[in-house]
This record gives structure tokens, sequence and C-alpha cells, in this order.
């Protein structure tokens, strides 16, 4: 099946199935990609320069969002 002229958001499309999806769709419609690492987003722009791209959450706020438990952790661990 052939999709053409959708305006598409995909979550995760800079590896995997998600990226193998941009490949496959940027050409006839319109994507913007989501994922959480700015950097594969750039070069996933740089690839395919008519897409749009926007970072999902960024470290920090992935850090801050884990569990209080895993925070005090990792905090003891960078402390040694």
């Amino acid at each position: 099946m052939k999709v053409s002229g959708k305006n598409i958001v995909l979550t995760g499309g800079t590896t995997g199935i998600g990226r193998e999806m941009v490949k496959q769709l940027h050409e006839d419609n319109q994507l913007l990609v989501m994922a959480s690492n700015q950097s594969r987003l750039d070069a996933l722009a740089a690839e395919y320069p008519y897409i749009k791209t926007t970072a999902l959450i960024s470290a920090r706020l992935r850090r801050l969002m884990r569990p209080q438990t895993q925070r005090k952790a990792h905090s003891a661990k960078s402390m040694c």
C-alpha cells in the first residue's frame, strides 16, 4: 500500500523500524519525527532535509523523572 500526501508524526524515528519508516515515507508525505536523542535527530534531518524534527525529552529531565530511589543510588555512585 502506498501512502502519500499525509501529515505523519513518528516517535522514535531515529533508529530501527522508525528510521525505516522515515526512509519509506519521506518523499511523498510531511513528516514530523520525534525522539529523545538530539544528535540522532540532527543527523536524520541532515540526511532528509524536508522532514521536521523535535526532541521529546532531555537527558537531564529523564534523570529527574526517575524514581527517587534510583536517583539516590546514582548520586551515591557519583560521589565515590
